[in-house]
């Protein structure tokens, strides 16, 4: 999911020398009305309004002599839940056809 912006159509990359890297930004902002707050507040509150967008922000770096392919991801969130993990690996792996 968050690694969508990685591939055709929307990588940003120079091709030149040894390494192919790219760079992606993604809007990830959720709900902006009736969500919990992660434990910031009163269990009952719910948001109401959007203060700021979040982003999942991503390098990718690909050495062209031995194919190896590093992916750095930094979200906006406050931790990533095990199976959004999961997700994301499961969609790398059929996307590059390789194990994460």
């Amino acid at each position: 999911m968050i690694f969508l912006s990685f591939f055709p159509g929307e990588l940003l990359a120079k091709r030149q020398g040894r390494f192919l890297v790219g760079t992606a930004k993604k809007d990830i902002t959720g709900p902006i009305a009736e969500y919990a707050m992660m434990g910031y507040a009163d269990p009952a509150q719910k948001t109401t309004g959007l203060h700021t967008r979040l982003y999942s922000r991503g390098l990718f770096f690909k050495d062209k002599k031995t194919g190896q392919i590093f992916i750095f991801v930094n979200c906006d969130l406050g931790f990533i839940p095990p199976l959004m993990r999961a997700e994301i690996e499961r969609e790398l792996k059929d996307r590059t056809g390789r194990k994460v």
